[in-house]
């Protein structure tokens, strides 16, 4: 099976970084080997590992935040849920229907249904007409309760913004450590190659199967 010493996926050039800094640290390395690699890959290598590992964090923190948001927007759509049950249980259809039109033609499950985002948007409009509506005496308790869970899905929502926005400026400091460290390790393999040779330089590099 043929092998090549570039490599060209992520997974690979990490694997590379992490390689060369252990190898060159090892006890009775090379001096040739240890001077190559603290030249050429000596700042770029450690500073991908450190942003790979920031974008790593980043992700994590993004899944927890979205995590954290649709147990918030679940116990939301449920506190509305059992509102619109209160408000056909215990008012007037006339009562049950001037509310549910303040949703701007939509239905409650459609609400719902809508995206987190969307879902904010739509019932800051609804609990600005309701409260306006002062005639309207709806379940209080029910009404409360809703307005308390849209407040946690909101600081959860903008939570998840935050993160999502972070893990995009870490994802960009990534792919430029990678190009970074890419280049310097290109230019590590042809030295090797060129004063050691190709066997020796496998030998003290990774490979990876391909061309």
């Amino acid at each position: 099976m043929s092998t090549r010493l570039s490599p060209r996926i992520r997974s690979e050039k990490l694997a590379c970084a992490v390689h060369v800094e252990e190898a060159a640290t090892q006890p009775g390395a090379d001096p040739f080997f240890v001077e190559k690699v603290g030249e050429l890959v000596g700042e770029s290598g450690p500073a991908y590992r450190v942003a790979m590992d920031a974008l790593r964090r980043a992700e994590a923190a993004t899944d927890m935040a979205h995590d954290e948001e649709e147990v918030a927007d679940s116990e939301s759509d449920k506190a509305g849920s059992d509102y619109f049950k209160a408000l056909r249980l215990n008012c007037s259809p006339e009562v049950a229907t001037a509310v549910q039109g303040l949703l701007g033609g939509r239905s409650p499950s459609e609400v719902m249904k809508s995206t987190n985002r969307a879902q904010l948007f739509n019932l800051d409009r609804f609990f600005t007409l309701l409260d306006a509506r002062t005639d309207l005496k709806t379940p209080s308790d029910r009404l409360a309760d809703w307005k308390a869970k849209h407040e946690v899905m909101r600081v959860k929502v903008n939570a998840s913004v935050l993160c999502e926005s972070a893990q995009r400026d870490a994802s960009a400091a990534a792919d430029a450590a990678e190009v970074s460290f890419a280049s310097d390790y290109r230019l590590l393999v042809q030295h090797l190659n060129l004063l050691w040779g190709e066997e020796k330089t496998r030998a003290a590099l990774l490979s990876f199967p391909g061309r």
